[in-house]
């Protein structure tokens, strides 16, 4: 079987070293930058910058060309920054994915409708094999092969059970709440940077449990209010990767949090190195909820306070009920 990993990002590499585990399957992975092409295949190695690398797999191999990526691939995971999503969209749009079977784990938002991108990339690639997934599971320990929860939401049973048999190091979970867990991928990493914010402030266990407890709460009331799914809670992908990103460090949404608690410049030099997703869709998620926001109170807080400057100790009266 030969896979295309769209992406070369920390998630784009970490899947297509897990998938080589398979001496079956052959991985091409497509990256926009020519260098790290050129690097991977001259050190022979496969790696992301100041994150982790291993040996470059025998039957992984790298291009940035889209023909030479998706000419024979059955499969085709779409993994790249939410900034860059349409504009990767449009381009693939010119090749057939008549007979291909797509999975979208790019974490984002569109500012416009249809909102979500895995409606958005059906419709422009005329695909009807597609589903979207998530976590719980940082890329770290996707490519060191750590076992963990996957999450693919799909409404077709086939795409499913393709996904579960690529990855059978995995517990595969199954929702046909598409867009709640989409939506969800995305506020867990806004409401992160609430949790570091709150990190920074008080520096123990209990008042960050507390802060992402009372977070999940209004996460689980927004998605079944917007996408009118019922019990959210019961999708593991979306609690467990809540709590994931949501209390440990090697979150960038959270080590964004904390940098923005300590100075805004700190917090504008973290984002020129690390991507952010939580930051970098906050403003389509409020345009998306639009009047509802205000349903929301922490999620508007952490809002007025990375654009307006808000002080940060009104996210902590909201959640722990001074006010």
């Amino acid at each position: 079987m030969t896979i295309a990993c769209i992406g070369s990002g920390a998630f784009g590499v970490a899947i297509a070293h897990l998938l080589s585990q398979n001496e079956e399957h052959e991985i091409v992975i497509w990256s926009h930058d020519k260098n790290y092409v050129s690097q991977c295949q001259k050190k022979k190695k496969l790696f992301v910058k100041n994150q982790f690398e291993a040996s470059l797999p025998k039957n992984v191999s790298l291009t940035n060309r889209y023909d030479e990526a998706l000419e024979k691939a059955n499969i085709v995971f779409i993994l790249i920054n939410s900034k860059y999503f349409l504009d990767v969209i449009q381009e693939l749009k010119y090749y057939s994915f008549k007979n291909k079977t797509v999975f979208i784990g790019t974490k984002g938002m569109l500012s416009t409708k249809p909102y979500y991108l895995l409606s958005y990339a059906k419709k422009a690639l005329k695909c009807k094999n597609i589903g979207y997934f998530a976590g719980p599971n940082f890329a770290s320990d996707v490519f060191s092969f750590n076992p963990a929860v996957m999450t693919i939401g799909t409404r077709q049973k086939k795409v499913y059970l393709t996904f579960q048999k690529l990855f059978p190091m995995m517990k595969v979970e199954y929702t046909k709440s598409i867009e709640a867990l989409e939506l969800a991928s995305v506020l867990k990493n806004v409401y992160a940077i609430g949790a570091g914010l709150t990190h920074a402030k008080y520096s123990n266990t209990s008042s960050i449990v507390s802060y992402t407890s009372v977070a999940y709460l209004e996460m689980c009331r927004l998605l079944e209010q917007m996408t009118g799914t019922s019990r959210v809670q019961d999708i593991k992908g979306i609690l467990g990767d809540f709590f994931l990103t949501n209390m440990n460090t090697k979150s960038r949404n959270f080590s964004y949090g904390i940098a923005r608690f300590h100075s805004s410049n700190e917090a504008s030099n973290y984002l020129k190195n690390h991507t952010t997703e939580g930051y970098e869709n906050l403003e389509n998620i409020v345009l998306y909820l639009g009047k509802n926001i205000s349903y929301y109170p922490i999620l508007f807080t952490i809002y007025d306070i990375i654009y307006k400057n808000k002080k940060t100790d009104t996210l902590l009266d909201i959640c722990f009920g001074r006010r």
